[in-house]
């Protein structure tokens, strides 16, 4: 579970790029997640998922399986990241379905042709309505699967910035910002009873606090965290709580107080590595 540094390919000239906010360089590499292998996800969806879909939807995947799998430059098509998104929100569509379009999404949006693409609206309603839905997703796997694509799209800095936007839009009949949706999202994660899932989450918090949110947000996250390591969990869970909650505190005084109040022991952590070590003493210096 190291972080891993994201070597993404330059955009094809078939590509339609969407301008990218500018922000500052990360002084960390977000951790990019590679067990989903493109030609399973793209073969699985084929025979799985295409069947199910109208003649258009399956052309317009069958499509982007060819451009994922293919290095003799097949044309990207934005209307297939589309037809991705609006099928999550289907009713009829089968969660297994699901399952397998969201991990094809995971090894995807790690493409520059995917993030230009989900850089754009009309892209993002479908896919972040699918996740303002979180905590109802079934099953385990698949709130799982949505996790870990939401984590690799962390990996480019442009989308990172995108998924953590304070800009708020109608969704569900409420006015709700992306970056609610996605803190939401980390905390049903990270204080969920299934292992996975809390495993994951812990990659998921430890990108997106390599970007600054909002200090409501940052409170909610730092809650989870607190109760997350007032338990016994494995080193590289530890590790990337304990790095997420320490770049909080130093971020918001709110935070530390917070940390203070509730109180953590990391006892149990500063001697299980030298890198919990170090950043149990970066607590205790922060809560002091």
């Amino acid at each position: 579970w190291a972080p891993q540094s994201n070597s993404a390919q330059p955009p094809s000239n078939t590509a339609q790029p969407q301008p990218k906010p500018t922000s500052k360089k990360r002084d960390r590499e977000a951790i990019v997640l590679k067990d989903v292998k493109i030609a399973e996800a793209a073969a699985s969806l084929r025979e799985k998922v295409l069947p199910s879909l109208t003649e258009p939807e399956r052309k317009s995947l069958e499509q982007f399986c060819d451009f994922l799998q293919s290095q003799n430059g097949v044309q990207f098509n934005g209307e297939a990241v589309r037809t991705l998104g609006r099928s999550l929100l289907s009713e009829t569509l089968s969660q297994e379905a699901k399952l397998h379009m969201t991990q094809l999404l995971q090894a995807a949006v790690t493409r520059p042709e995917v993030q230009g693409a989900l850089l754009s609206e009309e892209t993002h309603s479908p896919v972040v309505l699918f996740l303002h839905r979180f905590d109802t997703i079934q099953p385990i796997t698949l709130q799982t699967a949505a996790t870990k694509m939401l984590s690799n799209i962390c990996s480019d800095q442009g989308s990172h910035d995108w998924l953590l936007s304070t800009q708020q839009r109608p969704m569900g009949g409420e006015q709700v910002a992306k970056q609610q949706v996605v803190v939401k999202a980390t905390v049903t994660g990270l204080l969920s009873e299934e292992a996975t899932l809390r495993k994951n989450a812990t990659v998921l918090v430890y990108n997106l606090c390599l970007a600054q949110v909002t200090e409501d947000s940052a409170v909610e996250l730092a809650s989870a965290l607190l109760q997350c390591l007032g338990e016994t969990v494995p080193e590289p869970e530890a590790f990337r709580s304990l790095s997420s909650l320490v770049q909080l505190m130093k971020s918001f005084t709110q935070v530390s107080g917070l940390a203070q109040a509730i109180g953590v022991d990391l006892t149990q952590y500063s001697t299980q590595s030298d890198r919990l070590n170090t950043l149990s003493q970066q607590y205790l210096q922060l809560v002091s």
